[in-house]
């Protein structure tokens, strides 16, 4: 019995300290939207998305936290998920808003005026929005070097 207990107790801790995130379709979130998340909150500067990914979740790109989507990549905002970006998001592959989803653009401007975080779309990189998806544009939106965005 005390042996039970103390396997018990052990299992609660474990579970005490792993993240958990309320996923939109009850599914826990996959290897890669965890290490996004795990590198936000550590702090880290940046992240780059070398594989395909859906959103499980609400997430927000900090301030001073750029999030690469690689060439050949998508990610993907699924219906009631927003990705508010803060930071910058580089676009070299593909984000795609579905409907229902969110893509808040929320970039900050220093004291001159100047750009300090954006979205780029860039190097054939594509933003698209599904009919019913949101953009929501209120800071610097770069489109350049053959990048496309369709709305």
């Amino acid at each position: 019995m005390k042996k039970r207990l103390s396997l018990f107790f052990a299992l609660i801790l474990i579970l005490s300290v792993l993240p958990v995130y309320a996923a939109a379709d009850g599914e826990a979130p996959s290897p890669a939207e965890e290490a996004l998340r795990l590198a936000i909150k550590n702090g880290e500067t940046e992240y780059t998305l070398y594989d395909d990914l859906t959103l499980s979740a609400d997430l927000i790109i900090p301030v001073k936290f750029t999030l690469t989507v690689e060439a050949g990549c998508t990610l993907t905002v699924p219906d009631g998920v927003t990705l508010t970006v803060n930071g910058d998001l580089q676009i070299d592959g593909s984000v795609a808003v579905a409907a229902g989803g969110k893509l808040s653009n929320a970039s900050l401007f220093n004291n001159s005026g100047f750009a300090i975080s954006a979205v780029q779309v860039s190097d054939g990189g594509a933003l698209t929005v599904s009919d019913g998806g949101a953009l929501e544009n209120l800071g610097f939106l770069v489109i350049d070097n053959g990048g496309s965005v369709c709305v």
